[in-house]
């Protein structure tokens, strides 16, 4: 049995940024935070930027949530960010609860953010598809 670690992402046709996350070490969250940063600095400021975030081994990641936070903060300390979409996929838990709140700090008026059970994948990917069509891009 063969088992990836790290995280990979590409976008789609439809402009969404699929990120898979197959381990939630710091160094995959690391690598994550490098990809976003390119990611908005690339992005234009009136643009939307429309993430999916696959984190379906749930398994470590809440020990990672305050090095998360953490780096979200940096990061935003860096840039200016876009506007952002962001779906998460996830195994819907009480943890489900505790990352909502938690990734709100940094979600601002104008940003969007959903957390998916693992079974609504295809609706996670529509709700992106619709805040893209409202969002004016």
């Amino acid at each position: 049995m063969s088992f990836k670690s790290g995280f990979e992402y590409y976008q789609c046709e439809d402009g969404i940024y699929h990120m898979s996350f197959y381990d939630h070490q710091k160094t995959t969250i690391d690598g994550c935070f490098r990809c976003l940063e390119q990611v908005y600095a690339a992005t234009p400021p009136n643009q939307q930027v429309r993430l999916l975030l696959d984190a379906r081994p749930s398994t470590g990641l809440m020990l990672m949530l305050k090095y998360i936070t953490d780096k979200s903060r940096e990061l935003n300390s860096k840039l200016k960010r876009p506007r952002l979409a962001v779906a998460i996929v996830i195994e819907t838990t009480i943890f489900s609860r505790v990352l909502d709140t938690t990734l709100r700090v940094f979600i601002r008026s104008d940003d969007a953010l959903r957390i998916f059970d693992l079974s609504q994948y295809d609706t996670a990917v529509e709700w992106l598809q619709q805040a893209a069509a409202t969002a004016g891009d």
